[in-house]
């Protein structure tokens, strides 16, 4: 009897073991991915909230205002008739001498103008309401009236996601409480200051944001599958080969190995993209994780270059001396290895230094080696580069740099993931027109200064400043000049100070500057060098405010109004001035 008839068939146990193994990879990257949309889901609600607390604050600030002033008087239009509900106000329309008739505007029929006019160009929209409105437009829907119900309660904000004529929106609510200014309309109501009044609504339209999570979820999924279908492709690949006869189980051992190995590769490479969404710390691990694998026999050394324009940043690196980290800070796409693999999106095999051409950047010292330059891909286009280590004169096989291949498609994805997440981030944190940090950032790290002050009785100062006379400066030159002065101031002062210092648009003209660490005789040196350059470099002036934390200073907002104290007084002493508190 021959070898080959003493071989015993084997398949039907091994078909069992392949499908454990697809069920399992199928269950674990069916979890991930989960995972994964599930927290792309809750993040677009997170930022539904945030546009929409934003928004509330944002009316809060111009109804103050307008409340301040006992409101304020505007032209007679069709769009604009008299309030009927102020009535019983002497003065509610009055004669200009030129005979321009005016009415009264008080905050809430403001308020409602405005969003009525936010209704047709915004994505967010308010609504003024109250159980006992005066303004029959003003009645509460359904939603608002149990939000209304929950204030009464103590519930200081409401927010869930609803459905108005079939299109999803984030609703939020916040009370409006009444204060002295709210008397002279509705005291009659018999309402009395500090009551509970009403409230504001803001509807935050999902389609934009749900469409943002859509494209996420589609790249995650393709992310997903191209892991899946390559780890299946090993899997099938090694039970066709362990399946031909008994007589190659050896080889076909052999071959299994080599391929668990490499989704063991794939698998810790996707552990790995998984774990984080920041780039700084997703970079770092994977450099850390790939040359760690003994199956590609690289040296604990290598980098991660992206790609930035026509130019090449490296932002992660193994191993490196001074002299190699000087020459590759103005790397350019097309120069030396990583530059050629960034131009033609190929593995570029390089097996000695000394003798290959293409190696244009070399430095002192720099000892005889090879390298390995896998692209990392993103949507068919070239994201960066990892260059990999190896000794000089190596051999490769083909299956390794396919693996490398299907690990820089795998890396290319995450990074622009990474990158997508980042700019989402970036967007909620930071003021549009201008790009320094927004309200709400503000808070984060105004917190975070306040705390360490109090805990460890370091200085910290800031200085709120605004532009003289901006009004007058927009009704002169036109609102995108306005935009323009204030563009350029945000620049000015994000140039001026320190990187640990933080520089924010508090609102409309009115910046802030946290300074950590800072006495308030320096706070003063900044503040003057920036006032002589607002008015050298921009032809304005502003007023500057500034205190320091003390003692006997308890929260964080009665550390702004000192500030904001002040910038008043700048204001009163003539303007174009510093003043500390």
């Amino acid at each position: 009897m021959s070898e080959t008839e003493n071989i015993k068939p084997t398949g039907i146990s091994f078909k069992k073991y392949v499908w454990i193994i697809v069920i399992i990879w199928t269950a674990g990257l069916s979890a991930s991915l989960i995972w994964n949309l599930l927290k792309a889901r809750q993040d677009t609600l997170e930022m539904a909230v945030i546009h929409a607390r934003e928004s509330y604050k944002k009316d809060i600030i111009y109804r103050r205002w307008a409340a301040m002033h006992g409101g304020v008087y505007v032209p007679v239009t069709e769009e604009t008739q008299p309030n009927p509900y102020l009535s019983e106000i002497p003065e509610r329309d009055i004669m200009t001498p030129s005979g321009k008739m005016l009415t009264l505007m008080n905050p809430a029929y403001m308020t409602r103008e405005v969003f009525e006019l936010a209704d047709k160009e915004h994505d967010a929209h308010g609504h003024i309401t109250s159980l006992r409105p005066i303004n029959p437009k003003n009645v509460p829907d359904s939603w608002e009236a149990g939000a209304l119900r929950a204030f009464e309660r103590g519930e200081k904000e409401v927010a869930s996601v609803e459905f108005i004529e079939g299109e999803e929106v984030m609703r939020l609510m916040r009370p409006l409480i009444t204060t002295k200014e709210c008397l002279t309309c509705h005291a009659k109501q018999g309402y009395k200051a500090g009551d509970v009044r009403g409230g504001i609504s803001v509807s935050v339209h999902m389609k934009s944001l749900r469409k943002t999570e859509r494209m996420t979820g589609s790249r995650l999924a393709l992310f997903h599958a191209g892991i899946w279908i390559t780890g299946l492709f090993g899997i099938v690949l090694s039970s066709a080969r362990l399946t031909r006869s008994e007589k190659k189980r050896q080889l076909a051992e052999a071959d299994l190995r080599k391929k668990q190995s490499d989704m063991m590769v794939l698998n810790n490479i996707s552990s790995t993209i998984s774990s984080t969404i920041d780039i700084d710390e997703l970079l770092s691990i994977i450099l850390h994780t790939v040359t760690e694998f003994d199956i590609f026999d690289v040296e604990r050394k290598g980098g991660i270059l992206i790609v930035e324009g026509d130019k090449m940043k490296l932002v992660s690196h193994l191993g490196h001396p001074e002299g190699f980290l000087d020459l590759h800070k103005n790397i350019k796409v097309g120069d030396c290895l990583c530059g050629l693999a960034v131009r033609t999106g190929e593995i570029i095999i390089s097996k000695n230094s000394e003798h290959d051409s293409r190696h244009t950047v070399k430095y002192r010292g720099m000892a005889p080696h090879g390298h390995i330059i896998v692209p990392l891909k993103a949507k068919d286009k070239v994201v960066g580069v990892l260059y990999l280590y190896l000794k000089a004169d190596f051999d490769i096989e083909d299956e390794k740099i396919n693996l490398l291949a299907s690990i820089g498609n795998q890396l290319g994805i995450a990074i622009d993931n990474a990158r997508l997440y980042e700019e989402t981030k970036r967007l909620s944190l930071h003021d549009p027109l201008t790009g320094l940090a927004n309200r709400r950032f503000m808070e984060i790290v105004m917190s975070r200064n306040f705390a360490h002050a109090r805990r460890v009785g370091e200085h910290f100062s800031i200085i709120m400043l605004d532009l003289d006379h901006f009004k007058k400066y927009n009704d002169t030159y036109g609102h995108t000049a306005g935009d323009k002065l204030l563009t350029d101031l945000g620049d000015l002062i994000r140039g001026d100070i320190r990187e640990i210092d933080l520089a924010v648009r508090y609102g409309g003209e009115e910046f802030l500057i946290l300074l950590p660490e800072t006495e308030p005789s320096q706070a003063h040196e900044i503040a003057e060098r920036i006032r002589s350059a607002v008015e050298e470099k921009l032809g304005a002036t502003i007023s500057l405010g500034i205190t320091s934390y003390t003692a006997g200073v308890q929260t964080e907002k009665e550390l702004i109004d000192k500030a904001d104290k002040a910038l008043y007084q700048a204001k009163h002493k003539g303007r174009n001035r510093t003043e500390i508190i």
